[in-house]
């Protein structure tokens, strides 16, 4: 039988969205209250997901949200060969970009995010933000949206949502669409976060060598 009350709502998909909510927010009121502060943003946007995935854990248990090593599947196989895919179109594409330059003087590159990467940039793309994002959109998320909508929409839905987020950050790019979708398929095929957590620190990493690598050109 279904538990009522408190535990109850910390399970449904209302409370999930709620803390998608919280995070954007803090997000948002985080940029402009400490520009530039990317470890005290995350820092607070760290515990605040881990409030919510305590709370989500009191009803769903922990092994819903992903915090085992459960099975790999051909998600995660199949995922990690995606990302290997787009890490050497990403060095296929600087290549080109860079041939583009010598041989004619067009720049496609912008050199606005072009940069060398750092220590802080690492950690905080490679590790906080993975672990971040991924307990929230895949772990706290992921399971309601799919008991509520399905397995295709959930995976969909995920993805639009971890769209909106980069949006709000100012990243225009729709390869967050793919990604989300990508990573959401993951948690779905593998049941665990480990997966999704390590797709999404070398999908960052395969980008920020795109953009050193740009950098130097």
């Amino acid at each position: 039988m279904e538990r009522t009350g408190a535990p109850a709502v910390f399970g449904s998909l209302g409370f999930a969205v709620a803390a998608v909510a919280v995070d954007f927010c803090a997000a948002m009121a985080l940029h402009s209250i400490l520009p530039g502060s990317l470890w005290a943003s995350y820092g607070i946007r760290a515990c605040l997901v881990a409030v919510f995935a305590v709370l989500a854990a009191s009803k769903r248990g922990a092994a819903d949200l992903g915090f085992r090593l459960g099975r790999p599947g051909k998600g995660a196989r199949n995922a990690g060969i995606i990302v290997l895919g787009v890490s050497v179109l990403l060095v296929t594409g600087w290549l080109g970009a860079l041939l583009l330059k010598s041989a004619s003087g067009v720049d496609i590159v912008d050199r606005r995010l072009a940069a060398p990467i750092t220590i802080e940039a690492a950690v905080l793309g490679c590790v906080a933000a993975p672990l971040q994002e991924e307990t929230l959109y895949r772990g706290i998320l992921y399971g309601p949206l799919e008991r509520t909508a399905g397995a295709f929409r959930a995976i969909v839905l995920s993805g639009l949502v971890f769209q909106g987020l980069h949006f709000a950050y100012g990243i225009y790019y729709p390869h967050y669409l793919v990604g989300g979708m990508l990573l959401a398929w993951s948690f779905r095929e593998s049941r665990t976060l480990v997966f999704p957590v390590l797709l999404h620190a070398l999908w960052n990493l395969a980008v920020m060598i795109f953009w050193a690598l740009a950098a130097r050109f």
